[in-house]
């Protein structure tokens, strides 16, 4: 079964490495049966860890249909000019898919894919090509679009509700996005809710949790959505708590402070060795890949409730949910009161959590009964 995949870009940010390990996994645990081949925009970070997991890949240029409002930041004075720089990216974009899909086509006449499976919602080549085939299409949603929260807007709605319709089967991470989808007339055809599953093989050894000053942390790129700028805030406020800030720019920095420290993306295993709790304090996230992989290494987890967190965390079993930058300080406070024993005990139960809940095998096995029923 040959399945041709669509990546919307070329970087190693959340989407990409689900799709990445999921691509792995069938590899792993369907030899021979499952034959995957990828697309990815450009060269990127993303393909040193394709060839290390020898995943068969080729690059043609694509072009996403969406705009990010916080790019369009700086226009947004003169309602014209905003007006301006929209259109001109949107047709531009277009232009660009038209002039390419020529490639992809031909790519995929001669590779001659079973299923064209597309990885976000942002890009819409490969609902292109699954079109002009007449392929089984799988539309494996990854975020909220046309949502203030997120920024993320589509440049035609009507062409984005016609492939819903048209696609043979669409996967969400979280009943949160599904439901996202339904209420805004975007949903079409079959659907299924299957989570993502990082993988780390690692537990983290905490040292005596009450004889150090307690260690938290944040990791992503900073933006509106991720709400990182009040929770580095907050702590640049009360000096007596430490926040490490994992692949935030220095240039973000919202004043000195001794407790918050910036840090470059490292590999997992090194970040929850430095901390004791995680802190996810995004708006409308569709699933939260850094809460499990957190929850994996035995590493709790702050979340604000909001999006799929919920879905996520259990309060006292793998972490708590807050409402607000109130709850957030009562929260910090119950945190205060922790010992050795709660602590460790809190630790384990996290990550038995983590491995019930986000099984490799049975996702996958799940997303091949649906390759094979479209076939």
């Amino acid at each position: 079964m040959r399945i041709l995949f669509y990546a919307h870009s070329s970087t190693l940010y959340g989407a990409n490495r689900s799709l990445i390990e999921l691509i792995a996994g069938l590899l792993e645990l369907y030899p021979g049966e499952i034959d995957p081949h990828l697309i990815i925009p450009s060269e990127g970070p993303i393909i040193s860890e394709l060839e290390k997991q020898r995943i068969p890949y080729s690059v043609i240029p694509h072009f996403n249909w969406i705009y990010f409002s916080e790019h369009g930041e700086r226009w947004e004075y003169s309602k014209f000019l905003h007006g301006l720089w929209r259109a001109k990216n949107k047709y531009l974009k277009k232009l660009k898919n038209r002039i390419y899909f020529s490639r992809h086509l031909k790519f995929a006449k001669d590779y001659d894919p079973d299923i064209l499976y597309v990885n976000s919602s942002l890009n819409p080549m490969g609902l292109y090509v699954g079109e002009k085939l007449q392929k089984k299409i799988v539309w494996h949603h990854r975020e909220t679009v046309n949502d203030p929260k997120t920024g993320f807007f589509l440049e035609n709605e009507n062409q984005f509700q016609r492939f819903s319709k048209l696609t043979n089967h669409r996967i969400y991470p979280s009943e949160f996005l599904k439901d996202y989808y339904l209420q805004n007339s975007f949903a079409g055809g079959k659907n299924s809710i299957l989570y993502n599953f990082p993988q780390l093989g690692y537990e983290v050894n905490q040292s005596a949790f009450s004889d150090k000053k307690i260690s938290f942390g944040i990791i992503g790129r900073l933006n509106k959505q991720k709400g990182q700028h009040d929770v580095i805030e907050w702590f640049q406020e009360h000096p007596e708590y430490q926040l490490l800030v994992f692949g935030g720019s220095k240039d973000f920095q919202l004043k000195t402070s001794s407790n918050v420290f910036w840090k470059d993306f490292t590999p997992p295993e090194k970040i929850y060795q430095q901390i004791d709790f995680l802190i996810v304090n995004g708006l409308n996230e569709s699933f939260g890949r850094v809460v499990v992989e957190a929850n994996i290494a035995g590493i709790p987890v702050l979340a604000r409730e909001s999006g799929a967190l919920p879905e996520l965390i259990e309060n006292g079993i793998n972490g708590w949910l807050y409402r607000n930058m109130e709850e957030f300080e009562a929260r910090i406070a119950d945190i205060d009161k922790i010992d050795d024993t709660y602590y460790s005990r809190l630790s384990k139960e996290t990550r038995y959590h983590a491995i019930k809940n986000y099984n490799k095998k049975l996702i996958i096995q799940q997303v091949v009964e649906i390759f094979r029923k479209l076939i």
